[in-house]
């Protein structure tokens, strides 16, 4: 069987063959970017001179949404790229996304049920089964599933313990990660 590298051990293997392909995939993808940029800061600058609030944010959200997908994809994938070279020029970044990368692993495994006092939390067969912490019912819709995972069957909320955390907490993902490893900080 095969063993699949992590982004981070690829970039550690190959620096150099990672460097120009970064350069190359930075180059390709801002120009893609580029290509919509101006029709788009077109249409924020007209959104920008909009009076009311409401319907300056309604605007916003309809650009959002129609924005092109090429566009989308560009800024995603230069996030990505960007991202790539700063690992490639820093190995204190390196050390701190590998930090976190362990972290996350560590978040992920701690059990949901340790994570909020369940008033009656109820085991049935490998599953816990309890009243949803994130709305009101009497009758439980609330379950742990047995890989670590939760689902309500009332309000449709579902993840892992990051998600939990996050929900319970009202917090970011690095924070929740923070929390649950023993104090991530960004």
């Amino acid at each position: 069987m095969t063993q699949k590298l992590s982004t981070l051990e690829a970039l550690q293997m190959f620096p150099e063959e990672a460097k120009a392909i970064t350069c190359s995939k930075i180059t390709e993808y801002e120009c893609i970017k580029d290509e919509y940029t101006g029709g788009i800061q077109s249409m924020l600058t007209k959104i920008e001179m909009i009076a009311d609030d409401f319907a300056k944010f309604f605007w916003e959200e309809v650009l959002k949404i129609c924005l092109p997908s090429e566009y989308k994809h560009a800024v995603e994938r230069l996030s990505y790229w960007k991202r790539l070279r700063r690992l490639l020029r820093s190995k204190k970044d390196r050390d701190k996304e590998f930090d976190f990368e362990r972290d996350k692993l560590q978040a992920k495994e701690t059990p949901i049920q340790n994570l909020y006092p369940f008033e009656k939390l109820r085991k049935i067969g490998k599953r816990y089964q309890a009243c949803c912490p994130f709305h009101q019912e009497k009758i439980p819709s609330f379950v742990i599933y047995p890989n670590n995972s939760f689902y309500c069957f009332g309000c449709h909320r579902g993840g892992d313990s990051i998600d939990f955390t996050k929900l319970t907490n009202d917090c970011s993902f690095k924070e929740a990660v923070g929390q649950l490893a023993g104090g991530y900080d960004e």
